[in-house]
């Protein structure tokens, strides 16, 4: 009876538009919000259009699966254009930084098994947002000692917590600006006769669909980048997929490439979680080379932070020509 249905040509030239125009809306996405939010979802529509070629396929439907086949492999090849190159080899010769940032509303973990695996990753920049009193109370001595260098911004008007950045390396230079009035921190570090900045997002904290917002955000960001003459890795919460024309916007306007090797699901303890879009990105100006980037999960926590380990090559200007 279903292939009986689905055979009638009126109504398989509907079919066929919609299918065609649900991928075509991911690469192509207008500007109306609800749209905007669905694309988003970009890689699981692509897996969605996957499972369903194979469906066709064990059906015998065969036009159908060949319709399947080519939105997954159209959606394929746009969300790997987003992506980063393949990860070089690393080189000792060069200067290798290690940087990891941590959501702690994104962890359903206790509080101590969250600052646990923080400590374990034993990152030299480490970035942790959405801290409370109590997750604050959890920075011990003993962090403190191994991350001597550190700014914590008050807590966020808007949802009540406040964002930090620990270091290893000597911070030479620490402040905040505002974008839609919202604090980021910016700073400098001079290590080993090279230098580079960064700069740590804290979520614009608007409603997910004003992408006018988000626009205006991204545009001030993109103006403190192009002023920071140092290389310069920016890391945080961006609320944006890297297929985002907003993202996309950001990175060609800050001459920033994106860390991730593309959409991939989060695997905490072996379990595939493949239905939240990952929002919390790191960016990196082309001094900079990327040699590897993970997502962090913790035993409940798909997504609690990331990490990325990059390696500085040739530096622009010494610290004295950032712009401050």
């Amino acid at each position: 009876m279903f292939k009986k249905v689905i055979q009638l040509p009126y109504l398989q030239l509907l079919l066929y538009a919609i299918f065609s125009l649900g991928a075509l809306l991911v690469i192509f996405t207008p500007e109306i919000p609800l749209l905007k939010w669905s694309a988003n979802y970009g890689f699981q529509i692509m897996l969605f259009y996957l499972a369903a070629g194979f469906v066709f396929l064990l059906s015998n439907l065969n036009k159908w699966m060949f319709t399947s086949f080519a939105c997954c492999a159209g959606l394929c090849m746009f969300l790997n254009q987003q992506s980063a190159s393949p990860f070089p080899t690393s080189s000792n010769d060069v200067l290798g930084i290690k940087v990891a940032h941590f959501n702690l509303e994104q962890s359903t973990d206790d509080l101590d098994v969250s600052f646990q695996i923080i400590k374990g990753i034993n990152a030299d920049l480490v970035s942790i947002h959405s801290m409370n009193d109590e997750s604050k109370c959890s920075l011990d001595s003993q962090f403190l000692k191994k991350y001597p260098y550190y700014k914590i911004l008050p807590s966020n008007q808007k949802n009540g917590y406040c964002m930090g950045v620990f270091s290893k390396l000597p911070i030479s230079y620490i402040d905040t600006f505002q974008s839609e009035h919202t604090p980021h921190i910016i700073g400098c570090i001079d290590w080993m006769e090279k230098d580079f900045c960064f700069i740590n997002l804290r979520s614009a904290g608007n409603d997910k669909t004003d992408y006018l917002a988000l626009q205006r955000h991204f545009l001030e960001v993109s103006k403190k980048v192009s002023l920071v003459s140092s290389p310069i890795l920016t890391w945080g919460e961006f609320d944006a997929v890297p297929w985002s024309s907003e993202f996309s916007t950001l990175c060609k306007n800050g001459n920033l490439a994106v860390s991730d090797q593309g959409p991939k699901p989060s695997l905490p303890n072996g379990m595939v979680n493949i239905f939240s879009p990952q929002m919390h990105h790191i960016l990196y100006s082309p001094e900079f080379t990327c040699t590897d980037f993970r997502t962090i999960s913790g035993p409940h926590s798909p997504q609690f932070g990331i990490l990325g380990s990059y390696q500085l090559n040739n530096p622009r200007h010494e610290l004295s020509q950032v712009i401050r």
